[in-house]
């Protein structure tokens, strides 16, 4: 088999098991979502052929061990993936720390209203739980991004200047 298939099957299995066993015992754990944050980071440098396989395989591991009805996590990561490339193809222009932020805001903001319509979960204290969960999120992204930083120059923000003629 491929190698590179191998290594990312792994790595997709490592960031699932992450986030099921070791975050989500945190205090505070559940205002994470990690492999919605990292999924977010592998489309914007990975592709979207390589995130899809993510997306995908990530809904499927986490329709295995949850209790809501089969295909859920499966069909609810390939809308936001859908929503993500769109608006960093059409509506963004490079890879800034604002424009991930921008792409985790609406992943997690879409993972949230699609848990709580379709689930019928209480509504009453939405507002205050989706502020917990954004913020922890976007704090996230931003200590991922630094990291990425620090070890890459594919992040490296490209600012357009205007020029005087």
């Amino acid at each position: 088999m491929n190698i590179k298939f191998i290594f990312g099957l792994l790595a997709a299995i490592t960031l699932f098991t992450a986030q099921l066993a070791l975050v989500a015992a945190l205090p505070g754990g559940h205002y994470f979502y990690v492999s919605l944050v990292v999924l977010v980071f592998i489309m914007v440098l990975g592709g979207l052929e390589t995130a899809a396989w993510w997306f995908l395989l990530n809904g499927f591991l986490l329709d295995l061990f949850a209790f809501k009805f089969f295909g859920f996590y499966t069909l609810l990561f390939a809308v936001i993936l859908t929503a993500v490339y769109l608006l960093f193809n059409n509506v963004l222009t490079n890879r800034s720390l604002y424009a991930f932020l921008l792409l985790v805001a609406v992943a997690v903001l879409f993972y949230d209203l699609a848990s709580y319509l379709v689930l019928g979960l209480s509504w009453q204290n939405f507002f205050i739980m989706e502020l917990k969960r954004l913020g922890a999120n976007l704090l996230l992204t931003i200590v991922i991004f630094y990291a990425i930083t620090l070890l890459s120059y594919r992040l490296r923000p490209v600012f357009l200047i205007r020029t005087k003629n």
